[in-house]
């Protein structure tokens, strides 16, 4: 997946004339059409893969690491490395950490995401759930899946897209949801959907 800074969305294209080296998963920027693919980063060691990549709001400046998303004014981030897994916030510079949210008992928190007010959304594990975090205050919607892939905020504020894969599903697909948890409609079947973007 490549980031197309012009068009600030992710778009699938092939990496031509880019060699494996151990095929570490580094990140990759490149024109919105997919032409000029530039290397950015190259994980060695246990940091095999560079992921969830994001850009800063001005599109200076990319944040990334196993989980984590640029907000109006903070970043957040997934810390996996202590149980139960936990979600923080911290400024730009990594100063000011708070912790915001924590994992259902084994569960892992995963897919950190603004909205443009500042408000901060998280998928919960295999729970089928997510968390909102809003003015300090954290809040769980439970959905109809059995686990959630990924979610987006909606332009304006109102909605998720989110991709799901409800009970005797074998892949997961796309959903839009209303931030209540209700006016679940569903937009694709069976194409394995992972990642989402609503711009």
């Amino acid at each position: 997946m490549f980031a197309g800074r012009d068009a600030h969305r992710v778009h699938p294209v092939h990496a031509v004339g880019l060699s494996c080296k151990g095929c570490p998963g580094s990140l990759v920027v490149a024109d919105a059409d997919g032409s000029s693919p530039r290397l950015v980063t190259t994980p060695s060691g246990e940091a095999y893969a560079d992921t969830s990549a994001s850009w800063s709001p001005d599109g200076t400046k990319i944040l990334f690491a196993s989980q984590a998303a640029w907000g109006p004014s903070r970043i957040a981030y997934v810390d996996l490395a202590h149980q139960p897994a936990s979600l923080w916030t911290a400024l730009p510079d990594g100063s000011d950490r708070q912790k915001v949210a924590e994992a259902s008992g084994d569960a892992t928190l995963f897919d950190p995401a603004w909205s443009r007010d500042g408000r901060l959304v998280f998928a919960d594990g295999q729970t089928g759930a997510m968390g909102i975090v809003s003015g300090g205050v954290e809040h769980r919607v439970q959905l109809p899946f059995t686990e959630i892939g990924s979610i987006a905020w909606s332009p304006d504020g109102t909605r998720f897209l989110v991709t799901g894969r409800t009970k005797g599903a074998a892949v997961y697909d796309v959903y839009t949801v209303r931030t209540d948890g209700s006016g679940l409609w569903r937009l694709t079947t069976n194409i394995e959907a992972y990642g989402v973007s609503w711009r």
